[in-house]
């Protein structure tokens, strides 16, 4: 079994390797076979691209959405050490809802001719659109329906368990003489 190229041919180099067959025409098929698959990874390879440029904006923007809000939350709980947790969630949503919803809707109003117009090449990318522009839209709703009780739940236990360790530290330095 020899790998020789033929013809200039990839398809060649893949008939020698699977095995000779007895004549030319039982060849082609295999050979124009390997090349088509050969064109079509090129192809997808393409496509791939623009579908890991759109998750890549879809990502972008949920996971930068709720660590604003929650950076926004941490710093103005520093600033005011008193501040009870679900006011400072509420300043952080109140001061960050704008840059949230324009980030958003402006990757929203991107992607809505995408999905929407008809064109050379939509129907490509149609699916891909949708899910991402669905995506979008329920992660905006998740960052700011779900994530700011879920937010102050989690800084009011974080407080409880700092004050307990706080309060077994004292214990246990009052306890030893």
């Amino acid at each position: 079994m020899s790998v020789v190229r033929r013809g200039g041919r990839v398809g060649g180099v893949a008939e020698d390797v699977i095995g000779p067959r007895k004549s030319v025409t039982q060849r082609r098929p295999r050979g124009l076979a390997v090349e088509a698959s050969g064109r079509g990874v090129l192809g997808a390879a393409t496509t791939t691209r623009v579908y890991l440029v759109l998750v890549a904006i879809l990502l972008g923007t949920v996971v930068n959405n709720p660590i604003v809000l929650v950076d926004q939350a941490r710093a103005l709980r520093a600033e005011n050490p008193g501040l009870p947790a679900s006011e400072a969630v509420q300043q952080a949503v109140a001061s960050r809802l704008r840059p949230i919803a324009m980030t958003t809707l402006t990757t929203i109003c991107g992607l809505l001719p995408l999905v929407l117009l008809p064109g050379e090449g939509s129907e490509l990318y149609r699916g891909v659109g949708a899910i991402v522009l669905a995506g979008l839209v329920g992660a905006a709703l998740v960052t700011l329906v779900f994530l700011p009780p879920l937010l102050a739940f989690a800084i009011d236990v974080g407080d409880r368990l700092a004050g307990r360790r706080v309060a077994m530290r004292g214990a246990a330095s009052t306890e030893t003489p």
